[in-house]
């Protein structure tokens, strides 16, 4: 299982991570024109909220905990310590404006960015009575300089019944709450609620492989720092007093002043709209266990994809928000 976990996930995630181009936020360059897309004509630049909005929608996706094992608890001793890594592809020339690159401060755009997000974690879960289980994670994008801390807590609700009410499936309800930190950008939050049922089979005396199907509800907030529209343009420079040969000010204290227009670069300063997200997703996938040792691997997709909220006009993109795929791989060990 290790090794077909390894061999899928290169593949799809593809050949684009090799060239390990920064996939870090740069909202800078999501910036209207005055006149163009909605942007009034008269004042600075505006924030592109749909471009930020696009962007979150994958980002969230990327970065939340997907379902990765059966319903069953750990017990009162159990505990498990566990590798991950989840693949979700993404697309769009938010991606292409909105991330780094290779050298941000001279670039405008990303002229290669991955095809993928590619999230790895390290996972500790430790089981509690009465089927309760609590965990915690540490993760980091591949090719950012963007980490992710989460909690979660899990009930088994329904387990153990092999005989007596018949052959039933093993059902657990978890919550998770996840944090990103890393970006000077912007921040990321997300919630995630989710029901799995999974039903373990004993094949040749040794191996437990368990099926699971897992219904999810994610809801992600993603809010941004005051952003520089204009990073290449000194605000202070742009509005200094110039002093005479007699050493007084050529501009009185207040005043409005600008070297490149009607407007100060002061007010090319803005925080995008807060974006606020919800999407319904589906799990299934496989568990095995082999003494001490545990591997899974789960496929996730949307079933409901969030509404759109923010629109730019004339930009020629009215398309819903993108359904997302996820491919999770786990690997680790369970006593």
């Amino acid at each position: 299982m290790a090794v077909l976990a390894c061999l899928l996930c290169h593949a799809f995630a593809g050949p684009e991570h090799s060239r390990a181009e920064s996939m870090d936020p740069e909202l800078s360059r999501f910036r209207l024109p005055p006149g163009k897309g909605g942007c009034p004509s008269s004042g600075g630049f505006c924030a592109n909220n749909e471009a930020f909005e696009r962007l979150v929608s994958d980002l969230a996706v990327g970065v939340a905990p997907a379902v990765g094992s059966g319903a069953a608890s750990l017990g009162v001793r159990g505990f498990s310590l566990r590798l991950t890594s989840s693949v979700t592809p993404i697309s769009g020339r938010h991606w292409v404006l909105g991330s780094a690159g290779s050298n941000a401060a001279s670039e405008s755009f990303n002229p290669s960015p991955a095809g993928s997000l590619v999230w790895n974690r390290i996972e500790v879960h430790k089981g509690l009575p009465f089927g309760l289980e609590v965990g915690g994670s540490l993760g980091h994008g591949l090719d950012t300089s963007l980490w992710t801390f989460s909690g979660e807590l899990r009930v088994a609700l329904f387990e153990g019944f092999r005989s007596g009410l018949g052959a039933l499936p093993d059902v657990a309800v978890r919550g998770a709450y996840q944090g990103m930190v890393g970006s000077r950008e912007m921040s990321l939050q997300t919630i995630a609620f989710d029901v799995t049922l999974s039903k373990p089979y004993l094949v040749a005396g040794r191996h437990q492989l368990t099926p699971l199907i897992a219904m999810q509800a994610l809801f992600a907030n993603a809010k941004t720092q005051p952003i520089d529209l204009t990073p290449d343009v000194s605000a202070f420079d742009d509005c200094a007093p110039q002093l005479t040969a007699g050493g007084t000010r050529a501009i009185e204290p207040g005043r409005s002043c600008s070297s490149t227009g009607n407007s100060r670069d002061l007010d090319n300063t803005v925080r995008f709209a807060n974006v606020h997200q919800t999407r319904i997703r589906l799990f299934f996938g496989l568990e095995e266990r082999y003494g001490p040792f545990a591997g899974a691997v789960t496929f996730g997709f949307d079933l409901v994809v969030p509404e759109r909220s923010a629109d730019t006009t004339d930009d020629g993109i009215d398309d819903p928000l993108a359904s997302s795929l996820t491919l999770h791989f786990a690997l680790g060990l369970r006593y």
